[in-house]
């Protein structure tokens, strides 16, 4: 299964890291107008986004429009890379970002307020594949799933968990284990899935 995953790994950072910049750019402004209509994000009050890296889609513009409109907008950062553990934390400019692990631009705690994660309506979250059965596959790291576990330790109820991908990141199956949390949605330039 190891194997399986690191295949799946490699052959989609390959195609998502063949996309131009302008195709790259175009792409990540579909997703985010189908993020900032979608009726969950427009109802939700508090939401769980990840700062873009690399070659990902670039949601800088929803993290604006969400600001702009009054919604409080919590990003990861990584706080214990041994136990592979996030912490979020309140958003309220680019400015108060540093580079923290892996070179991802996180919240520096010195200057963001830690952010209460059982208030969260959506959760956007990063992926390198998924399939359409709302699995996800991540960098290896496990960093989303041991959030998700917490998170359903500390809320009465998950929030939507929604990954954002472009289409090439879709395959047919993610090899799963029993650690590993569904999605409920997967947000592209082409389509949001709902998945049960």
């Amino acid at each position: 299964m190891l194997a399986d995953k690191r295949e799946i790994r490699r052959k989609i950072l390959a195609l998502r890291g063949n996309l131009t910049e302008d195709e790259r750019n175009q792409k990540s402004d579909c997703i985010v107008q189908r993020l900032i209509g979608w009726e969950l994000y427009q109802q939700a009050k508090t939401l769980a986004v990840f700062i873009s890296f690399g070659d990902e889609a670039d949601l800088s513009a929803l993290i604006d429009h969400a600001v702009e409109n009054e919604k409080e907008v919590l990003i990861p950062r990584v706080v214990d890379r041994k136990n592979g553990q996030l912490r979020f934390y309140r958003f309220t400019g680019w400015d108060q970002l540093e580079t923290g692990a892996y070179g991802i631009r996180e919240p520096d705690p010195k200057q963001a307020e830690a952010g209460r994660i059982e208030e969260l309506d959506l959760i956007i979250t990063p992926g390198v594949a998924f399939d359409r059965t709302g699995s996800r596959l991540g960098y290896g790291g496990g960093y989303y799933d041991r959030f998700f576990a917490s998170l359903s330790r500390e809320c009465r109820e998950m929030p939507p968990r929604a990954g954002v991908g472009f289409e090439l990141q879709i395959v047919d199956q993610i090899p799963v284990e029993s650690f590993d949390v569904r999605l409920t949605h997967l947000v592209t330039e082409k389509e949001i899935y709902q998945f049960s």
